[in-house]
């Protein structure tokens, strides 16, 4: 499979060029009480936008988890579709009304904590990433946002 390495500060993002990539499944996240519990304030105060392409193999693997992960932990999951079709997982996602472009989405899947509220965004995840990280990204999220 190829895929195009991008520089993002200092994160290297996987753009997925060929469909249907197949990456293990993911275990179960695992996290103290205390980080749960941040989480669930994260819950509280974030909404997170994947952004996706129904002919991404990555977001393919990545949606059903996350999904799984956004109901075990009460997270608001708004799928935003780049080619205008959705995933088994998100049959139905928004439509990109120009947010990738403003927020400079260059590849999925790619995920974003947005407080609606205050209107902050924060990146969390540019490619395939585990889902025990991404949980780790958001428990951080709520360290550092108080």
């Amino acid at each position: 499979m190829r895929t195009l390495r991008l520089w993002i500060g200092a994160v290297i993002f996987y753009h997925c060029l060929m469909s249907y990539a197949t990456i293990p499944s993911q275990e179960d996240v695992q996290l103290s009480k205390h980080d749960t519990a941040i989480l669930e304030k994260v819950a509280s105060r974030y909404e997170l936008y994947f952004f996706i392409r129904s002919d991404c193999g990555y977001c393919h693997n990545l949606a059903p988890q996350l999904k799984a992960f956004a109901t075990q932990y009460h997270l608001k999951i708004i799928p935003i579709t780049l080619d205008g079709k959705g995933l088994p997982a998100y049959p139905q996602p928004k439509l990109n009304d120009g947010i990738a472009e403003a927020w400079e989405v260059i590849g999925v899947p790619a995920i974003y904590a947005v407080n609606p509220i205050r209107h902050d965004v924060y990146g969390i995840a540019y490619g395939m990433e585990e889902i025990q990280i991404i949980a780790e990204r958001l428990v951080q999220l709520g360290k550092d946002s108080g």
